[in-house]
């Protein structure tokens, strides 16, 4: 048994110092231990310790190695503080691996996505949105980031996080809609409670209540006009005042088109009004969202580019 050890360091030392034949070290890689010894090296290359103390340290563990090689069969025998190192190093890429595994979901133009969470919470991703959570981690922490739009049945249990760049919303469990596009962002309740909180302020919504804020500036809490969920699910895009702004980035989101709004005075204008995704019919959404505004638009299929005029500069 001895003898063994005594190989194996030998073998490990000579990998290091980059002494193995090439049918050595195929043997050596295929060997139980390698894929341990292969991450503790990985590790230390890894640190982010000031580099005199990583070279030191790792300097000391090949040489030891090395030495080893040396000794006529005398068996190396590590210090405590050598083995809480080397164990340091592992717990340190074992922490970096598992606060790096992030699960990411993006949907595409006129896109939907339905995933359902290890806790069985469902969640439904609008078009043109990022969602991400930890797998490791998320049943220690249920936070998720995103970027666009999703519904959320959340099962109940501990709390349970939606970050944005605009805002954060917490809940315990229920249904609820949250919106974070550009400078926009929209939370609405559809059962239980949820605490949204932004920079400069928060607050808690009910069943059946709606906070919005664009630019970080928020509007008042809001009753919903139905407490149905969002008709965005089954297909149709619907607003209530919402800036036209917004809209056009709601189009762009589900009909892969871009808009020229540099002949339009009136951008901030408000909007209610709903349009349906029918990728075959654009033409239909466009009359439903900018006619009653009496906005003109020209429709460029080749280019997928639409320019917005006021129809008073229309000749």
């Amino acid at each position: 048994m001895e003898n063994n050890h005594k190989n194996n360091n030998n073998t490990l030392a000579r990998w290091l110092n980059n002494d193995l034949t090439e049918t050595e070290l195929k043997d050596f890689e295929a060997s139980n231990d390698y894929p341990m010894y292969k991450k503790v090296l990985d590790g230390f290359s890894k640190l982010n310790t000031p580099e005199y103390r990583q070279d030191e340290a790792y300097s000391d563990f090949k040489n030891k190695l090395l030495h080893e090689r040396d000794t006529k069969g005398k068996v190396v025998k590590l210090s405590v503080k050598q083995y809480l190192a080397i164990a340091a190093s592992i717990a340190l890429l074992v922490t970096v691996s598992i606060l790096s595994c992030k699960t990411t979901y993006s949907t595409g133009f006129g896109q939907q996505e339905t995933i359902i969470l290890p806790d069985n919470s469902e969640i439904i991703i609008n078009a043109k949105s990022n969602l991400a959570y930890n797998k490791f981690l998320f049943w220690f922490n249920r936070t998720l980031t995103l970027d666009g739009e999703a519904f959320f049945k959340v099962s109940k249990g501990s709390k349970f996080s939606v970050i944005t760049d605009n805002g954060e919303v917490n809940v315990l469990g229920t249904e609820f809609n949250v919106i974070s596009r550009g400078d926009f962002f929209e939370t609405k309740c559809y059962e239980g409670k949820v605490q949204v909180k932004m920079p400069n302020i928060t607050d808690t919504l009910v069943s059946g209540e709606k906070i919005r804020a664009k630019d970080k500036e928020v509007s008042q809490l809001e009753k919903l006009s139905d407490n149905q969920t969002p008709l965005w699910i089954t297909g149709t895009s619907k607003f209530k005042d919402v800036p036209l702004s917004f809209v056009l980035k709601e189009f762009e989101a589900q009909f892969d088109v871009s808009f020229d709004t540099s002949d339009l005075d009136f951008i901030n204008k408000v909007y209610s009004g709903s349009f349906i995704h029918d990728l075959v019919n654009i033409e239909s959404a466009l009359e439903n969202v900018f006619l009653p505004m009496r906005i003109a638009y020209e429709y460029n299929e080749s280019s997928k580019t639409v320019k917005l005029k006021n129809l008073k500069t229309i000749e």
